[in-house]
């Protein structure tokens, strides 16, 4: 589905096909050891940011706790863990339990988990979201948007409730809230979606202002367009290639070692006099705008293009 990748040819960046599997894109400053003797409840960890994010954790020798919905996919990631290289001597160095974020007793549920197995945690990552269904306000149903809000805004606050018990018993640790560079900027057609990250940015002050006396820190992890489940859709044919590439400042999405690095640092005591920042990770994407209708006219083509291809597909399978 996904067009040629101009970034393939360069060195180290793997080829098209698999710029949206975690297990196979390249990392960005790995360091041994950081996280030695520490635990990380990473939620939305069985696909994109999340598990790549586990997975450079865990080679900086945390122990990873991995939460999603997918069962088969959780339990892929965990074994995945098993096979690097650097990973935690605590045991098991890596968990999966399964997380609904937009029900809190079942993020309450994992918290006490992790404090049976671990009886400790040090770093959060928020990471868990949805985009939802692009397009103008008035078409989208009440129920679709209110499950954007349900799992960008709800879900995370449900996730850093049930996370604060154990984090305290433990001393502190560290917070990063998934936003993105559409928590700090606009566009048309993804008003749910842009409203919800919006709201992380607040939740985000907020939360870092209430925290700090209990050595807790929080930040925002800002993310422009990276390879993942949720951009798949749309990160191919004409909304890349005439929005979203245009948008970004060398022409291209970023990986998911830019991301995935960037949570190191803030979930890492080389951020220890960071708190209640917001680090975009997209080039300076966020100082750049686009005309509206130039996005739309994109979206529309490669909403076109979804549904020929969907067509094409059923023709086939008769």
């Amino acid at each position: 589905m996904a067009s040629e990748d101009p970034s393939a040819k360069e060195e180290g960046v793997p080829p098209t096909q698999d710029i949206f599997d975690a297990k196979v894109a390249p990392f960005n400053g790995v360091r041994a050891g950081r996280f030695a003797g520490k635990v990380a409840f990473i939620t939305g960890a069985t696909s994109g940011l999340g598990e790549h994010a586990a997975y450079h954790l865990a080679q900086e020798g945390c122990a990873i706790v991995v939460t999603g919905r997918r069962e088969e996919h959780g339990a892929a990631v965990v074994k995945h863990i098993e096979g690097l290289q650097g990973i935690s001597t605590l045991s098991p160095p890596a968990l999966y339990i399964k997380v609904d974020v937009t029900d809190y007793d079942s993020v309450e549920a994992a918290a006490t988990k992790i404090e049976e197995t671990y009886g400790r945690l040090d770093a959060v990552f928020a990471n868990a979201g949805t985009s939802g269904m692009p397009g103008p306000l008035q078409d989208q149903a009440p129920e679709a948007y209110k499950f954007v809000i349900d799992v960008n805004v709800i879900g995370v606050m449900n996730t850093v409730k049930a996370s604060l018990p154990l984090m305290k018993k433990t001393g502190g640790g560290t917070i990063a809230l998934c936003s993105s560079v559409y928590g700090l900027r606009a566009t048309p057609a993804f008003v749910p979606y842009i409203t919800s990250k919006h709201a992380v940015e607040g939740m985000k002050a907020s939360l870092a202002a209430e925290l700090i006396p209990f050595n807790i820190r929080v930040n925002n992890l800002n993310p422009s367009f990276t390879p993942s489940e949720m951009t798949g859709p749309f990160a191919a044919g004409p909304l890349r290639e005439e929005a979203i590439n245009l948008m970004q400042p060398d022409g291209k999405m970023s990986e998911m070692g830019d991301t995935s690095g960037a949570v190191a640092y803030l979930l890492s005591t080389d951020s220890k006099y960071v708190n209640a920042h917001s680090l975009t990770v997209g080039l300076g994407m966020e100082n750049y705008l686009m005309n509206p209708a130039a996005f739309t006219g994109a979206l529309d083509k490669t909403f076109a293009l979804m549904a020929a291809q969907q067509a094409a597909a059923a023709e086939e399978a008769k």
